[in-house]
């Protein structure tokens, strides 16, 4: 039987045991077929084949896809989902190996395994294109203040436009964010900031090394609704669109609008949507949250431990392609000595996120050259991974369909038949929009 792939990010692909497979190993596995069964345990131990006749589910990594066993042993692909290395629209490869490998290395920290390649001047325009994409501004300007020999006076100066123009672009997110936090905190919500301007401020020595480009709010779901309406109230604009109002205020992940300074707000209802949405505690994050000053706004971000989830789940599951930025903050955070890793590990596993946080910092810090720190084996060692688990992953594959795969298995951990029957019924009115 053939290797099971577990993730790939285009660059680096592990199988089910957590190595990495040779790329003559890897094109196999995509072409080929994994046969039953499918449900390979991280430490290689396969599961017996059912027995004649019956009628089983499984779950295809070697594709990325769902497979079905029938009564007379064919097995049917229900829909295919490519892995990230084979998606359309990956950022990660840029289709010159020497403009990705300088990506990468802008992308790492000090002490990687990546060098700086020689690029001509055409590559020179790839790779400055390729460094907005995943915003690395600011890690590429301290590239060049730490080593100004390696790039002439004309780049230096490309490198330093392209830096003020990311913070241009941060300055009017954080003054969005004293705007919107304030409009919220005089009717008494307080949200806890995601993303981009919490990670900035602490995961990096200078927050102007993590640039970002929108504001991500957090509010409680009990608060959501009148959250949405004050700020629609106070002059942002609802994106074109949208779920039902019974879906929105239920089930939704977040809601876009847009500020009257032009910024986009994403105001979240929970961190991720889908199966994980349904099994994370809001209360939990709320009641664990830290205050903290961002960007000159006293608010609140997230704690220690939920963030680290949260840094995992934005790089690994969050997008069908993942920006080289999230990578880093990945790495950011696994080498931080405040981390309490038993309890980054409990409340991954009450939260069936064992396998997302080990296979993030593995990928994050496989693809940028870093030592993988030793605590991950201790506290997220290898498991036999669940089909629950296994579906759950599954669902947020792919570059299409991403929302209704998400809903469906969703409704397999939503707790009781009574509420199962509504999530499915609000999900088939809430149109398509609401992807």
């Amino acid at each position: 039987m053939r290797s099971a792939i577990l993730a790939s990010n285009g660059s680096i692909t592990l199988d089910m045991r957590g190595e990495i497979l040779p790329p003559s190993r890897t094109k196999s596995s995509l072409r080929g077929v994994v046969s039953w069964p499918s449900r390979v345990s991280s430490e290689g131990a396969d599961r017996p084949a059912p027995r004649a006749g019956s009628r089983s589910w499984g779950v295809r990594f070697a594709g990325g896809s769902l497979t079905r066993r029938t009564p007379d042993h064919r097995l049917r692909t229900t829909e295919r989902t490519e892995p990230r290395s084979m998606r359309a629209g990956n950022h990660d490869t840029t289709g010159d190996p020497v403009v990705d490998h300088f990506v990468r290395w802008v992308a790492a920290p000090g002490a990687t395994t990546c060098t700086m390649p020689d690029l001509a001047d055409d590559a020179w325009e790839r790779a400055l294109v390729s460094v907005r994409a995943h915003r690395l501004q600011g890690l590429l300007d301290q590239r060049a203040r730490q080593a100004p020999d390696r790039f002439d006076p004309v780049r230096r100066d490309a490198i330093r436009r392209e830096r003020a123009l990311a913070h241009a672009v941060t300055l009017r997110v954080d003054a969005t964010m004293a705007d919107a936090t304030g409009v919220l905190a005089r009717h008494g919500i307080e949200p806890i900031v995601l993303k981009g301007a919490g990670h900035a401020s602490l995961l990096y020595d200078t927050p102007g090394l993590r640039p970002y480009v929108d504001l991500d709010l957090l509010i409680h779901p009990r608060d959501f609704p009148a959250a949405v309406d004050r700020l629609l109230a106070a002059g942002c604009v609802r994106r074109a669109g949208g779920a039902s109002p019974a879906w929105e205020r239920h089930h939704t992940k977040s809601v876009t609008l847009r500020h009257p300074s032009g910024c986009a707000i994403d105001v979240h209802r929970t961190i991720i949507g889908g199966p994980y949405g349904v099994r994370i505690d809001p209360d939990e994050l709320f009641r664990q949250r830290r205050r903290c000053v961002v960007a000159g706004v006293d608010t609140h971000v997230l704690g220690l431990e939920h963030m680290a989830l949260h840094v995992c789940i934005s790089a690994l599951l969050a997008d069908a392609t993942p920006k080289l930025i999230a990578l880093r903050d990945v790495v950011q955070m696994a080498s931080r000595r405040d981390l309490d890793s038993a309890s980054l590990a409990h409340t991954a596993r009450r939260w069936m996120l064992t396998s997302v946080v080990r296979d993030a910092v593995r990928i994050a810090h496989l693809t940028l050259g870093v030592e993988i720190p030793r605590w991950v084996d201790t506290a997220l060692p290898a498991h036999r991974t669940s089909l629950r688990e296994s579906v759950a992953r599954w669902s947020y594959g792919g570059v299409s369909h991403r929302w209704r795969r998400q809903t469906v298995c969703a409704t397999l951990f939503v707790p009781g038949l009574r509420a199962k029957v509504v999530h499915l019924r609000r999900a088939v009115t809430a149109g398509s929009s609401a992807a």
